[in-house]
């Protein structure tokens, strides 16, 4: 299937462009059995130049066993059979073109009628019902008694009906309650309806949620992680509708991990769930008791420290058995269920007056609320400390980042400069080619804050640091990785999008997007260019190490015109054709 919506047949162009104002086209039959066609532009004593398909090739006189000659019309008619197994809706432009040279060709006629109905069950297989119902329309209007297309038709008409009522049925059963007849209506239409995916998933997720909690009620607490991770990647910023539940269900899973004393596998858990939910204080005492576990004992007081709130002891590390009681004693009840998670009330808190600050080792985090700055000074620390390990860097960065907290997102968006679809900031202050100053800017009420914003700014700021502050890093690369720092139902929430896109074939072409210098205008689109940009990083790495692709990065970002010899390089993608067909078949 074709991935971009475009003018009929963006391969058929090509090759109808290669044989215009030809009356012929040139068969070379190479000495291995196969053959290219194509028109010889140039010959000389030692290969032959082709335009052919797919552009210009040039094959060396020796690997050549013959050459012949076809009338333009044989030739279109070759080629439309070829494409019709690789690209049906490029083969209908390639048969209309032969139609228009001979109109009473009969194998012309027949081809383009083969064309449209394959192009038509490509449509249906990929969920896009409305377009394959223009499709078969389009075949009946040039074959009218085509046995299969009324019938494919009228099934196709009956089946949007049917996804029309199951969604309307699921949205009300919601409303009354009804989660078991709501879920598999809801997702029904989510799985086989794209085009209503952005309509009714906050629906679905919030679904999902409330039976996520009816699992938990009832002690089934894989299921109820499950239901939560799974709303969450369909709507990431229902993030805080379910974190405390989540925060109950992680811990309930790893609770046998501290009384067997895995202290590693707990702490694991425990922070992996953290990411998720940062506020969760069963998450938090778990993680903390893992470290006073594996010795870590002054880490493990400070840990127990943020849960109960109380003042902080003269030795710290001497009072980690009073402090682990007393956070201990706080979160007990929820963990044995006996009583509901609640949220935090110092998450509400706006602090009057001025910004006050936390100081860290690498960050200043000025807020107006201590609970929630907390958490993403500890986010920011745990995402530095990760990266300055990932990639391999030689020393620490000088200058603390500044991480502003405002109150409110319009606070936010006024201060920062900020279009309403983000999230959080980070900006960089250059003076001489070196670092002047580095900012990052969100806000208290941001929903996926300390969990997967922080994480993706500080990714900004420690690529910039890594790649050297003087170098423009390409904006689809530097989005790309910034999303690889966030939580995996954030990574697969964009995969979704980029799949949804490549079906309805919306995608913004690889040579826009890899060109972009600015964000795209409209919130959809630019929805689509982090998705794609994470789609196409995360390619990268599947190829090759991190390593590669900070190399690829920092020479690309000093030499942006090289991206093909780079991509050669590092990759041995041979041109920016080769990495699309790589990418489209990944996707």
């Amino acid at each position: 299937m074709s991935y971009f919506r475009k003018a009929r047949g963006g391969l058929a162009a090509l090759l109808l462009a290669a044989v215009t104002g030809t009356v012929h086209a040139d068969v070379i039959v190479l000495k291995n059995g196969n053959e290219i066609r194509g028109e010889i532009v140039e010959e000389n004593s030692r290969r032959l130049t082709v335009k052919f398909t797919g552009g210009t090739i040039y094959i060396e006189l020796r690997d050549v066993a013959s050459v012949r000659r076809e009338g333009k019309l044989e030739y279109l008619l070759s080629e439309g059979e070829t494409m019709l197994r690789r690209s049906p809706e490029d083969a209908i432009a390639i048969f209309e073109k032969a139609l228009e040279r001979e109109p009473t060709s009969e194998p012309a006629r027949k081809g383009l009628v083969a064309a449209q109905e394959k192009h038509g069950e490509e449509l249906v297989s990929a969920h896009l019902y409305r377009e394959a119902i223009a499709a078969y329309q389009a075949l009946l209007a040039r074959a009218p008694d085509h046995p299969r297309a009324a019938a494919v038709v009228a099934r196709i008409e009956e089946t949007l009906k049917g996804l029309a009522e199951e969604e309307g049925s699921g949205l009300e059963a919601l409303r009354r309650g009804k989660l078991d007849e709501a879920l598999p209506r809801l997702k029904r239409v989510y799985q086989e309806l794209p085009e209503r995916r952005a309509a009714i998933g906050t629906s679905l997720a919030r679904a999902l949620i409330l039976k996520g909690n009816w699992f938990l009620s009832n002690g089934r607490i894989e299921e109820a992680e499950a239901s939560y991770i799974e709303a969450v990647s369909i709507d990431p910023d229902l993030v805080p509708d379910m974190s405390l539940q989540f925060g109950v269900a992680r811990a309930r899973r790893l609770w046998p991990l501290a009384e067997r004393s895995d202290w590693k596998g707990l702490l694991s858990g425990a922070e992996d769930g953290l990411r998720i939910a940062p506020e969760s204080p069963l998450l938090a005492y778990l993680g903390a008791l893992a470290l006073q576990g594996m010795g870590r004992t002054r880490e493990a007081a400070e840990e127990y420290l943020k849960i109960t709130g109380g003042e902080r002891p003269a030795d710290l590390a001497r009072s980690v058995e009073r402090l682990r009681q007393e956070a201990e004693a706080r979160i007990q009840v929820a963990l044995r269920g006996e009583a509901e998670p609640r949220p935090d009330p110092r998450r509400e808190e706006v602090l009057p007056g001025d910004l006050r600050e936390i100081e860290t080792e690498h960050f200043v985090v000025r807020h107006r609320n201590a609970t929630i700055a907390a958490e993403v000074a500890d986010s920011a620390e745990e995402s530095y400390r990760n990266l300055y390990r990932q990639l391999d860097c030689r020393s620490q960065w000088v200058k603390r980042c500044t991480i502003t907290i405002f109150p409110t997102k319009e606070e936010f968006q006024e201060a920062s400069g900020q279009q309403a679809w983000t999230g959080g900031s980070h900006q960089i202050v250059r003076r001489l080619g070196g670092l002047a100053d580095h900012r990052i800017f969100s806000y208290q009420n941001q929903p996926r804050l300390a969990g997967a914003v922080i994480p993706h700014e500080v990714g900004h700021a420690m690529l910039a640091f890594r790649v050297g502050y003087a170098r423009e890093i390409p904006l689809w690369l530097n989005e790309g990785f910034a999303i690889q720092q966030e939580p995996s139902y954030v990574h697969r929430y964009y995969s979704r999008i980029v799949s949804d896109a490549a079906q309805n074939r919306t995608l913004i072409p690889l040579s826009k997007l890899l060109g972009l210098a600015a964000y795209p205008s409209r919130d959809e689109e630019v929805k689509l260019f982090y998705a794609e940009s994470f789609s196409l990083v995360d390619l990268l790495l599947e190829e090759r190490k991190l390593a590669t692709l900070i190399d690829f990065i920092s020479e690309l970002s000093a030499a942006p015109g090289a991206l093909e010899r780079l991509l050669q390089k590092h990759y041995r993608l041979g041109n920016l054709k080769a990495l699309e067909s790589r990418w489209l078949g990944r996707i």
